[in-house]
Order: structure tokens, then C-alpha cells, then sequence
């Protein structure tokens, strides 16, 4: 019974860290990869053009 519960413990572990490794956020090519990069970032957003004296 116990080395039941030991060998399922041992592959669910198993399972979770090769999942973990495997992962998309641990590739070059991943959102988090690209939402770090301020330069990339910046790029990607348009400044609005300001005319004339602000608001307020």
C-alpha cells in the first residue's frame, strides 16, 4: 500500500517538473520574453500627437 502511494507521489513529481521545464514561458519566443523587452514594447504603441496647450 505505501509503496503504491510512494510510486504514484514519485510520477505525479515527475509529471510537474518535466511539465514545468517543457513549458512555453521557458522558450525565446514566449509573451514573457516579449512584454520584458521595453525596447520591443515601445515600438509597438504609437505616442499620441499632442497640438496647442493641454487641458487644464
Amino acid at each position: 500500500m505505501k509503496t503504491d502511494h510512494l510510486l504514484i507521489l514519485s510520477l505525479v513529481l515527475f509529471l510537474l517538473t518535466s511539465w514545468a521545464w517543457a513549458s512555453p514561458a521557458n522558450q525565446a519566443n514566449s509573451c514573457v520574453s516579449c512584454h520584458t523587452n521595453d525596447k520591443l514594447m515601445k515600438t509597438l504603441v504609437k505616442p499620441p500627437v499632442i497640438s496647442g496647450e493641454g487641458e487644464g
